[in-house]
């Protein structure tokens, strides 16, 4: 089985089991699945390649000490801030799924970030991360995402830090795209847009002097 496939073949194995766990463990230790379960796989696997069904929405995470919620236009940001997003997902099938959640934020997810109309270019690590992750993809642990129809969910947690150097002053646009098989379509998020402002000089703070 190629790397490719291999991706895929783990999340709808795990929509399979939830459709009928009824298999068998063979004498090597290996899963068998049923006609039923292999079934699931192939229709799951053909909607994962243009998930026309899911939608996703990104956000803002909230900061320390400020009870700001969650939002598509946040306050500004200061230089230096560590900036980070949520990204929500809803499915409109009529039947559960679930999706395993790899800990790699850069495995099938691609960031388009504007800043005063120009397009951000990737930080050099990450641009050498995303160009393997084009040739093989990430390994190491990671979690199940159920998706019941309709109910929105958090994916993951979107951290620029791990795509771009340090933002400087200026007004922002992002988006984040996902895709569900390796072969398949990009699903792209909703926008949020932000303002980076200059750090204010100590003198300019109440209570503290130069």
């Amino acid at each position: 089985m190629s790397l490719k496939c291999l991706g895929l073949c783990i999340v709808v194995l795990s929509f399979a089991l939830t459709v009928s766990a009824q298999g068998r463990i063979d004498e090597r230790g290996v899963y068998q699945p049923t006609e039923e379960e292999l079934a699931a796989i192939k229709r799951l696997g053909e909607l994962l390649r243009k998930p026309t069904f899911i939608t996703l929405k990104l956000l803002s995470l909230p900061r320390n000490n400020s009870r700001e919620p969650p939002s598509d236009t946040p306050t500004p940001y200061t230089v230096g801030d560590r900036i980070g997003f949520q990204l929500f997902i809803t499915q409109s099938l009529s039947e559960t799924i679930t999706l395993t959640e790899v800990l790699d934020p850069h495995e099938n997810t691609r960031l388009e970030l504007f800043k005063d109309g120009d397009i951000v270019p990737y930080s050099k690590q990450a641009q050498e991360i995303v160009e393997l992750r084009e040739r093989r993809p990430a390994e190491g642990s990671g979690g199940g995402a159920k998706l019941e129809p309709g109910r929105e969910r958090t994916l993951k947690w979107i951290r620029l830090e791990d795509w771009y150097e340090p933002l400087c002053q200026g007004h922002y646009q992002l988006s984040v795209s996902r895709r569900f098989a390796w072969d398949g379509d990009w699903v792209q998020s909703t926008s949020v847009t932000f303002d980076v402002q200059p750090r204010k000089p100590a003198s300019a703070i109440p209570g503290i002097s130069e």
